[in-house]
């Protein structure tokens, strides 16, 4: 196992030395830019984005950009976006193994997919790059992967944290605005069997030490590695993780200390997605951390999970200056500005005011009692974190 993670780490150092090669981005210099610590520039991120079902069917029926139209006031104020695609976007592909029909049937696991087309209104909303390290970018193999891939870099969106192999996951998203040089790096400790990037395989990046499953020493120092090499190419360093547990806001120790250990390394903004609801951001040393940005677009159950927001975050340079949430709401899967109580309550989310926690599994019924309630299936009475409404 050690072994292993010494190779991971030997692919992650060579990968980093040679991304500024890369046409993932626009950046191919290593110069300092001084110039770039006296610029102010805006940056939104938010959490995960996902193109499929309703959101799917919207795209196709009124246009590319039709999922950010009510959103485009806040995102047009922004330089760059960037945010977390949670599904491939393909017509390709098989559905993978490692999720199983038993597990598909309970709801307890998704498949997801959305349209190619879907990488234009990426682009148009404003979208620099994105993370495609998470539990669902492989739901339908490497041609649907290989898809997402040209999709996105067709229409100008660099990608991080997914690929063919695992030196190609590891490899930074890169962009430039106003002068500023951005690197964003995508890892997920959510990895489903075969998800992993290996040296022969495609994958995501891993978000812990993939022999352990723990936040290591040793995984430390490679994501640590990775963020100063990066700073090698670029003026900020933007850490994307995928983590936790969905409908859990309140982040661990373990995130805790990563995204600690990630600023100290060098990176200037660490953000989290997974969980589906909005966690709390902290400022810590100069940088800013946002634990779990919930959901943007996705296409989910009512409840906190429609509860989103857009992190502005503006920087002098190379430091954040300061930062501010718009609230958003989802109505049928797509963002709305939100007023009001739920725009309060999405401000305590953020604050860590109000925390959010998984509802309990409900006990089976007893024989003798019917498996309903009112007409409607008990499940539904504790909806899965994400999946269409019934």
């Amino acid at each position: 196992m050690q072994f292993a993670f010494a190779v991971l780490a030997l692919l992650v150092s060579i990968t980093l030395q040679s991304a500024a090669g890369s046409n993932n981005g626009r950046i191919n210099s290593t110069a300092t830019n001084a110039r770039a610590a006296t610029i102010d520039v805006k940056i939104d991120a938010v959490g995960d984005v996902m193109m499929g079902w309703r959101v799917s069917a919207l795209v196709q029926t009124d246009g590319t950009d039709a999922p950010f139209k009510q959103a485009h006031a806040t995102l047009v104020q922004a330089d760059a976006i960037v945010g977390n695609l949670e599904c491939p976007l393909s017509d390709r592909g098989k559905p993978t193994k490692s999720k199983s029909a038993k597990d598909l049937k309970a709801r307890k696991e998704f498949l997801l997919r959305g349209t190619p087309a879907a990488a234009a209104g990426l682009a148009h909303a404003g979208f620099a790059a994105l993370t495609l390290a998470n539990n669902h970018i492989l739901d339908y193999g490497k041609n649907a992967l290989d898809d997402t891939l040209e999709a996105l870099h067709d229409n100008g969106i660099a990608t991080a944290g997914a690929g063919d192999d695992a030196a190609l996951a590891w490899q930074p998203a890169f962009f430039e605005r106003r002068g500023v040089r951005f690197a964003l790096l995508g890892v997920s400790e959510v990895i489903p069997r075969g998800y992993g990037a290996t040296a022969h395989a495609a994958g995501v990046a891993p978000g812990r030490d993939p022999s352990t499953g723990d936040v290591t020493a040793a995984y430390l120092h490679t994501l640590a590695h990775a963020i100063r090499m990066a700073r090698t190419n670029a003026d900020v360093v933007i850490v994307y993780e995928h983590w936790g547990t969905e409908l859990l806001s309140t982040p661990t120790a373990d995130h805790i200390r990563l995204a600690h250990a990630a600023i100290d390394a060098g990176a200037s903004i660490v953000l989290g997605a997974h969980p589906h609801v909005l966690g709390p951001v902290e400022a810590y040393h100069g940088g800013l951390i946002a634990y779990s940005l919930g959901n943007f677009i996705f296409d989910t159950q009512p409840g906190i999970q429609t509860r989103s927001a857009v992190l502005e975050i503006s920087l002098h340079g190379q430091t954040v200056s300061s930062w501010r949430a718009v609230p958003m709401l989802l109505e049928q899967g797509v963002p709305r500005p939100a007023a009001g109580p739920d725009a309060a309550y999405i401000q305590q989310l953020l604050s860590g005011q109000a925390a959010s926690i998984p509802p309990a599994t409900p006990a089976p019924p007893v024989a003798r009692a019917p498996a309903t309630a009112h007409g409607h299936d008990l499940a539904a009475q504790h909806p899965a974190a994400h999946g269409p409404p019934q």
